[in-house]
């Protein structure tokens, strides 16, 4: 027992952590084994992930203490009423679709639940104070510097064809369970180009941003973190996800006015000061080549990301909207189609089951038979699915539908209550004195926003990049109280 009470472990623990962290852009790993069926989410950082839960349960073992974060009464509410869900699911017994059945689909989907608590609850445990997010962070940018130069390459090879495509295709198979699109998109190295950006907004964003604001490092030099910002945009932009820049966009825009209105303020006053007198001797006139430098910097970085996406005809299809075409036609000629008709197909499960819902993991044995007429006539896609030679079962691709479905209107207003505790949480922070505290808040309402709106568009319980990251708000907010 003397290895359990020395630094050695700690060390380790932390080790195993910056694995974790550094490892998360691998999103889909050949090499993890498909206990219940396939599945695209199969994270790299699972193996260190379960290697530092083991530590987690000697040192529970050792000090016979557990820690959890206080606002997880909620949380575990919804646990309870999904458990109920599921088992009342059972006894409606759904036909058996494609092999799977409802109890197939709920070991899959507690199971997937298991791995996102697994990184909350590890996200939480090692990061209590300014040391251990700056441990974090550290790793974190490691992975951000090596999605960066991966995601840099594949830009070359999409829009210079420098590279041989197929050597490119080649070592992205040796860890990947898909390929490069061939649409000229990048996805660093996760799954889909969507996922990529995922990662740059909820995982890494958030925290570059938060540097920007508050002036708060990491690193000795002090451009790495705008760098690195610049850099992580340039991939967001070639990864061509529309969810995934909107959403960067609308929560860069609101964490900057929530929380930094006085430095906008600031800004904006120093850029017009050439034309205004000022007492203000921070204000003071200085230079006009750098105002016109900083401003001519900011539109050319607006041109070239507006030229880039509107040259690609996926992205652009948001734009081409016709004031005499109906929303639907809308939604089907931007290839959002499918993702709205899975969505209305789960309110209407939900409709038919507003209390119990119908099981966790169960929903996508419903949503065949609950689709609404327009898809049927305007989706090939849908019909594809629906034919009996096709072997998808699909899903909702909307977490908070997903819920209203699975575990009807009390389990979903449980996990909602979770989701705006995190923001007290966040706002306890904020009005926090403390730099790291601040610095901290800031990062955790960027994610906050982020997810509240990526959710929207996925379903997933696993999510990685969101446990983690509220993993860690909550950690910081707990050590702040200690």
């Amino acid at each position: 027992m003397t290895i359990l009470s020395n630094n050695n472990f700690t060390a380790l623990q932390k080790v195993m952590w910056g694995m974790v962290v550094l490892t998360l852009p691998v999103t889909s790993f050949r090499y993890i084994p498909t206990f219940f069926g396939a599945s695209s989410i199969r994270p790299l950082a699972i193996y260190p992930l379960a290697i530092l839960m083991l530590l987690f349960g000697i040192q529970i073992i050792k000090t016979r203490r557990v820690e959890l974060p206080k606002i997880s009464s909620p949380l575990a509410a919804f646990f309870l009423v999904a458990a109920i869900a599921t088992l009342i699911g059972f006894l409606y017994d759904p036909l058996v679709l494609r092999g799977q059945t409802s109890a197939g689909r709920a070991v899959r989907a507690w199971f997937s639940i298991a791995i996102g608590m697994a990184f909350f609850i590890s996200a939480y445990w090692m990061n209590k104070n300014a040391d251990d997010v700056k441990h974090t962070l550290k790793w974190m940018y490691v992975g951000l510097g090596a999605s960066v130069i991966w995601g840099g390459i594949q830009i070359v090879v999409n829009e210079l064809s420098f590279l041989d495509i197929n050597l490119i295709e080649n070592i992205q198979l040796l860890f990947s369970q898909r390929g490069l699109p061939d649409n000229g998109r990048i996805v660093g190295f996760a799954f889909e180009p969507a996922w990529f950006a995922d990662q740059i907004v909820i995982l890494y964003y958030p925290w570059l941003f938060a540097a920007i604001l508050t002036d708060y490092r990491i690193f000795k030099y002090r451009w790495v973190e705008p760098i690195l910002f610049l850099l992580g945009g340039v991939m967001l932009v070639f990864t061509f996800s529309r969810g995934g820049i909107l959403i960067g966009l609308i929560a860069v825009l609101a964490t900057a006015l929530i929380t930094s209105r006085k430095q906008l303020g600031v800004l904006w006053i120093w850029l017009l000061s050439p034309l205004n007198k000022t007492d203000n001797k921070q204000l003071a006139l200085r230079p006009g080549v750098i105002r016109v430098t900083f401003i001519t910097a900011v539109l050319l970085v607006v041109f070239s990301a507006g030229t880039v996406l509107s040259q690609n005809k996926y992205f652009s299809s948001i734009l081409e909207f016709d004031s005499a075409t109906d929303v639907y036609s809308y939604v089907i000629d931007a290839s959002a189609g499918s993702r709205l008709a899975f969505a209305i197909s789960g309110l209407n499960v939900y409709a038919d089951y507003p209390w119990t819902g119908v099981g966790l993991g169960a929903s996508a044995l419903y949503l065949y038979d609950y689709l609404p007429d327009w898809a049927l006539s305007e989706l090939p896609e849908i019909n594809r699915k629906l034919s009996p030679d096709s072997k998808v079962v699909s899903n909702v691709k909307n977490l908070y539908v997903r819920l209203l479905a699975e575990t009807g209107i009390i389990g979903f207003w449980f996990f909602v209550a979770f989701f705006l505790g995190v923001l007290a949480e966040i706002r306890q922070l904020y009005i926090s004195n403390k730099a790291i505290a601040r610095y901290v808040a800031i990062a955790g309402l960027f994610i906050w926003i982020a997810v509240a709106l990526r959710n929207f568009t996925q379903d997933s319980l696993t999510f990685p990049i969101m446990w983690t990251g509220i993993g860690i708000v909550l950690g910081i907010s707990s050590g702040q109280k200690s």
